[in-house]
């Protein structure tokens, strides 16, 4: 097959952003690539005129002033761009809307793929829905998260809801990443696409291993008998404020806590002097994959206290590394199933999340049955879930409706 994403990639393959729905795609990407289908992908956060071949992946970032050279095709589909920039409540810059819409159809047209995998259920669905509806080519999306709404205020909610609301009711073809989100969808529309499908991420389950934790610990200078990890990005809704109070609550100076990400770095150690704590907190703004498994190993516990997740890749990365985790009740249910591999506490409940630390920190943990289960997650085991909803969309047999 040749197949055609859309989406974000990481720094190595050109991305000037890095975040788990570009490290799915690259993943996705290899793992097809491995068994003999064309891969391409049109970057979403590449720089304008970037090209580049890495392991057999075609990377393209949109071409700038494109749609100069389609003014003229561009008279004959004012109706389709119409059409596109109304998904936006119409306040999508004209420019930008010719600029994406133009970079759509050249790259459909010139890579002539067989299936398209659109890897976002808004501004990049937007974008493609009218050209790819038009030359009649079989596609799917991914909906990795429903963020924007929630999480944004007055016009721009409005706007993010009425664009996502649109999508899904246009969308014929959707893979939720988790029961989770299909059950929040419920919440926030009223119609959706005819054929639904639930498929976790996987991760590239060779890249973690189970390591010596005194041999990390000595490696990576951590001091303190006992570590607990947060990773991801430092925002609010995240939690980490949450996780300071619960171990400021907790009260054991022996306990160390490292963040790993970018964000609201000055608010989060403001608040650690406030509760004084902050000579147990450490941050850092970026760790290369080597030396995040090396932390993960080190650690007694991973504990990420998001308010919403709509899967939560870094609690599995944790669990294949034989480390217990604790999230909360905004994490689907299937991540953390069972209290042999860690704890979903109420949201934003740090009392609660101090119980479960401490519960954590004092329990015997079975490191290889908690391996296990994130083996289930590996890609070697999901890619063909990937190739059979491809063929199915292909030849028209997707039908989740049965």
């Amino acid at each position: 097959m040749r197949v055609l994403h859309i989406g974000p990639v990481t720094p190595e393959y050109g991305g000037k952003s890095i975040g788990g729905v570009a490290i799915h795609l690259i993943d996705l990407s290899r793992y097809l690539h491995q068994k003999g289908h064309e891969i391409f992908v049109l970057a979403s956060n590449c720089d304008d005129n970037y090209e580049k071949e890495l392991n057999g992946i075609k990377i393209y970032g949109r071409k700038k002033n494109l749609y100069l050279n389609y003014l003229k095709d561009s008279l004959f589909e004012l109706n389709l761009i119409k059409k596109t920039r109304e998904r936006f409540l119409g306040k999508e810059n004209i420019l930008r809307t010719l600029y994406n819409y133009s970079n759509m159809k050249y790259f459909i047209k010139k890579i002539k793929p067989d299936i398209i995998h659109i890897h976002h259920i808004q501004s990049e669905f937007s974008f493609a829905y009218e050209i790819i509806k038009k030359m009649k080519i079989p596609y799917v999306a991914t909906t990795h998260s429903y963020h924007s709404i929630p999480f944004s205020e007055g016009k721009k909610r409005e706007r993010n809801l009425y664009l996502v609301k649109k999508n899904m009711e246009d969308c014929e073809n959707l893979i939720y990443v988790s029961s989770h989100l299909k059950l929040e969808a419920r919440e926030l529309f009223n119609k959706f696409p005819k054929n639904e499908v639930i498929l976790f991420n996987p991760i590239d389950i060779n890249k973690f291993k189970l390591l010596d934790k005194y041999t990390c610990k000595e490696t990576l200078n951590l001091k303190y008998d006992k570590i607990i990890l947060y990773v991801g990005s430092i925002i609010k809704r995240k939690g980490y404020d949450i996780l300071l109070k619960s171990i400021e609550r907790l009260g054991q100076k022996d306990i160390q806590v490292v963040f790993i990400g970018s964000g609201e770095k000055e608010e989060l150690i403001q608040l650690a002097k406030e509760l004084d704590i902050i000579n147990q907190v450490t941050v850092i703004d970026y760790v290369s994959q080597e030396e995040l498994i090396k932390y993960y190993n080190a650690s007694d516990v991973v504990a990420v206290p998001s308010s919403s997740e709509s899967f939560g890749l870094i609690y599995i990365e944790a669990m294949a590394c034989g480390v217990p985790v604790i999230g909360t009740k905004g994490v689907p249910e299937e991540v953390i199933p069972s209290e042999d591999l860690g704890y979903r506490v109420e949201k934003n409940n740090y009392i609660e999340l101090a119980d479960a630390i401490k519960t954590a920190l004092e329990k015997k943990w079975d490191k290889n049955k908690i391996r296990s289960f994130a083996e289930g997650f590996s890609w070697e085991a999901n890619v063909g879930k990937y190739e059979e909803i491809y063929l199915k969309t292909m030849k028209g047999l997707l039908n989740t409706k049965k």
